[in-house]
């Protein structure tokens, strides 16, 4: 699926969380990309233990590697 690019000199981050149960094993994931589509970064991570809360972790997560990217 082909997502709508954002806004020229703009980045769009997509993020996930999934959880095996709730509660259950949990991990998120992401990805960052320009108006181009050339990718900024990605991460991904296993959380543990936890409950589909996972899903507004990573948009936490994303926003804390954007700012550490120092992208405008």
């Amino acid at each position: 699926m082909l997502g709508l690019a954002p806004p020229s000199g703009s980045v769009k981050i997509n993020v996930d969380g999934s959880a095996t149960a709730n509660p259950g094993e949990i991990a998120i994931g992401g990805v960052c990309r320009d108006h181009t589509g050339a990718w900024c970064f990605g991460f991904t991570m296993h959380l543990g233990f936890g409950t589909n809360f996972c899903n507004f972790l990573g948009y936490v997560t994303s926003l804390g590697a954007w700012i550490s990217t120092g992208i405008d």
